[in-house]
Parts: structure tokens; C-alpha cells; sequence
């Protein structure tokens, strides 16, 4: 059974919200999936409350996973400070080669069309190449 890792960041609750239907969806097709989110950095007042229903990611989160989904929010065509911290806190491990032949893919939402999710899904994938995880578009 592939364990699948689906980490968000999520201020008011798009991305959590896509987190539970796509566990819903990948749970249906056998795997085992781990929603958590990131620790909010830069706006942590202005979290919702439905944005906060799973637990904190930790780097034994990206131990157990086979395989990555990342998820985030599009600022101003940016990738979140939330997620961009949770990526630097483990970037030892990542040169270690404890994410080598993992699998990756990433997701971004915004509050309109055209503000930059194609450059977060983009941003996000450099990522997981760089850590040596087999990209699924």
C-alpha cells in the first residue's frame, strides 16, 4: 500500500479543503494518506478556524511517505512562507538523500484565475526535484 503525505498550507481553508478530497479519493484507491499542515508563518492571526483541522507536519511525516503531495496558496505568484520555512526546516534530510525516488506532486489555489498558480506548481516541482523525487505531473 503506497503512503501518500498531502501537506498544506492554507489560511482560509481552499487548500484544506482540497487536502480532504483528495485523502477521500486516495484512500479510495488503497493508498494510506497523512493530511497535516504547515506551522503559519507569516499571517498566523488570520488563520481560519477550517483551515486548521489537521495536525502540524513534522520531518518523521516525510519519513514514513512514499510519495508527496504539496499544496499552497498563491501570493502574488509566490509559493507560501509557511511552506517555503517547512521546506528550509528539512532541507538536510532532502541533501542527506532521505527523499531520493520519492514521488511528488504539487497543487496551488488562489482567489482568482491567472495569479500565479502555474508558477507555484512550478516552484513547487523545482522542489522536489531537487530533492530527487520522481515528479507526477
Amino acid at each position: 500500500m503506497a503512503r501518500v503525505l498531502y501537506l498544506y498550507s492554507s489560511l482560509f481553508g481552499a487548500n484544506a479543503e482540497l487536502a480532504g478530497l483528495t485523502e477521500k479519493v486516495l484512500t479510495g484507491l488503497g493508498a494510506e494518506v497523512r493530511v497535516r499542515r504547515t506551522r503559519e508563518v507569516a499571517l498566523p492571526e488570520d488563520v481560519q478556524p477550517s483551515a486548521e483541522a489537521a495536525e502540524i507536519a513534522s520531518a518523521a511525516d516525510l519519513d514514513w511517505a512514499d510519495g508527496f503531495i504539496f499544496s499552497s496558496p498563491s501570493h502574488t505568484g509566490l509559493l507560501s512562507a509557511s511552506i517555503k520555512a517547512f521546506i528550509d526546516e528539512n532541507h538536510d534530510a532532502a541533501v542527506g538523500g532521505s527523499y531520493l525516488n520519492k514521488t511528488f506532486t504539487a497543487m496551488a489555489t488562489s482567489g482568482f484565475a491567472h495569479a500565479g498558480q502555474e508558477r507555484v506548481v512550478d516552484d513547487l516541482n523545482a522542489i522536489g526535484a531537487a530533492w530527487g523525487c520522481v515528479i507526477v505531473p
